[in-house]
């Protein structure tokens, strides 16, 4: 802020101190010099005109020829104040006709004989006098004399001093008056100005409890009124930010806290569907070389996978319910239950009928039979019948990935859905039977790792996961599982995760 005061102030202060100056260097340098010259002038012409004075009041002629009268001459010079010394010269000579204070004039002999080897009317000023020569010349022209005389400047001196005294005087008393009418007019111009700099600050630092007090009615104090009054719809709004904020912090705390509860009991969720899905250990004693890739896109997943243990007999499954997230979470809890309470406790082992027992008791559960739905949820489904000699597949809106001997077969379920809004109400899917081969492996997928788009909105695909599958599946399992976990994130890149993506690897041995 002090910048700012002596910004403003010194511009005011250079230019008033540059104009006093101007004024003070006229009255005490160039005035009394002037005035100087002028006296100096004046005194020359005085010196001429006293000769001249002598010379007129007298005969040049007779003047020169008659030492009386040249005597009377140099009386009269006497007795004028100015005059110290005085000499007469014969026409064509530089020795002395006749002298008033000869003593005086020797101090200044060399100029005085410059003086007589110059013509006409010449003079010469030196510090403590002013030396004139005036040629005497008849009314005819002719030259019979010439008279130098000797003036003093002391009168000259002390009256340029008393004028320099004068001229200082006038000078200090015009400074003093312009500095307080500036002083005066400064203070009146950047004082306003000044403090409304100085709330301007206050302003920028957050504080609005200020107020620009001005009596004047030119701009500064229309500016002054403008910047009260924003400072004043300033206040105001800032009062009605605080209190909007007050309401929003106030309904952001109550939003936090339903989120802490929402997420808690998602977190929960996770657990219990976590631990609904099959047992690692139990898994991988039914199924020793497999893999399961198991990406939900949320906290919880509408997809699921699904392991049952019959005698000689595995059944797997992978599942994707309607939606993700926490419908989809419900929903697949619906289908691991029904699932158990098919095979496990009904003991239905055909994947065909298996599908169509689930397809009854989701509709029913969800009650979508008649016009009038309350739900249109449903659930796509990869179902395998795992046997000692032969796989039995039946799919709802999903395939099943078969290698057999190198080659990849792609072996299509049904297009009904499992529940949801069907083109036939007791729809049948289709059972599959395929030979088991040594090495042979199987692929149970949902639709999550196909749909899933890279940055320029481009699917992964069918085409690229049948490629995949086809170059990865003579690798050990555990290299397949990394390699469809690397392939997924280097095509997915930083585009965000679409859909939940479930992936099951089996390769059957002898």
């Amino acid at each position: 802020m002090n910048n700012v005061k002596l910004g403003i102030k010194g511009k005011f202060v250079s230019l008033a101190l540059a104009l006093l100056l101007i004024v003070a260097a006229f009255i005490f340098v160039f005035f009394p010099q002037r005035q100087e010259r002028q006296m100096s002038e004046y005194l020359n012409q005085k010196v001429f005109v006293i000769s001249d004075m002598v010379s007129f009041s007298t005969t040049p002629g007779v003047l020169f020829d008659d030492l009386k009268s040249v005597e009377n001459y140099l009386n009269i010079l006497k007795s004028l104040e100015e005059v110290e010394f005085a000499m007469v010269y014969r026409a064509a000579e530089k020795t002395q006709f006749a002298t008033y204070n000869n003593q005086k004039a020797k101090q200044f002999e060399s100029n005085i004989q410059q003086l007589l080897e110059k013509s006409g009317r010449q003079s010469v000023d030196l510090e403590d006098v002013t030396i004139a020569l005036v040629p005497m010349v008849t009314e005819t022209g002719e030259a019979v004399g010439r008279i130098i005389v000797g003036v003093t400047r002391k009168n000259l001196k002390h009256d340029v001093q008393q004028s320099r005294i004068v001229a200082f005087s006038v000078g200090m008393i015009v400074l003093i008056l312009g500095g307080l009418i500036f002083v005066w007019q400064t203070t009146r111009m950047v004082q306003p100005l000044i403090h409304l700099s100085q709330a301007s600050m206050n302003v920028a630092q957050g504080n609005m409890d200020v107020e620009v007090n001005t009596q004047s009615n030119d701009e500064v104090g229309v500016l002054a009124g403008a910047f009260n009054f924003m400072v004043a719809n300033i206040r105001s709004a800032i009062e009605q930010i605080k209190s909007k904020n007050d309401e929003l912090t106030e309904k952001n705390e109550l939003i936090e806290e339903i989120n802490l509860h929402m997420r808690t009991s998602i977190e929960v969720g996770k657990h219990i569907q976590h631990a609904i899905l099959p047992d690692a250990e139990e898994m991988k004693h039914a199924l020793p070389n497999h893999f399961v890739l198991f990406k939900p896109r949320d906290v919880v997943s509408g997809d699921f996978y699904w392991f049952a243990e019959l005698g000689d007999r595995v059944v797997v499954a992978v599942v994707d319910c309607t939606g993700h997230g926490v419908p989809g979470a419900f929903m697949s809890m619906i289908g691991n239950t029904l699932l158990n309470e098919l095979v496990n406790q009904k003991r239905i082992v055909g994947p065909g009928l298996i599908l169509q027992n689930l397809n009854i008791a989701v509709r029913m559960a969800l009650k979508q039979e008649g016009d009038n739905m309350l739900s249109k949820a449903g659930m796509d489904v990869c179902l395998c019948v795992i046997e000692k000699e032969r796989v039995l597949f039946a799919g709802a809106a999903l395939p099943l990935y078969v290698v057999k001997n190198g080659i990849l077969e792609t072996i299509k379920g049904s297009s009904a859905h499992i529940g949801g809004k069907q083109k036939v109400d007791m729809p049948v899917y289709e059972q599959h039977v395929i030979e088991r081969e040594p090495g042979m492996h199987i692929y149970l997928t949902s639709d999550g790792y196909g749909d899933q788009s890279n940055e320029k909105v481009v699917k992964f695909g069918t085409k690229r996961l049948r490629e995949l599958i086809q170059r990865i599946h003579t690798l050990p399992i555990e290299e397949q599982y990394r390699q469809f976990d690397e392939c997924l994130k280097e095509h997915q890149g930083s585009e965000p995760q679409r859909d939940d993506i479930t992936v099951v690897g089996i390769r059957l041995d002898a």
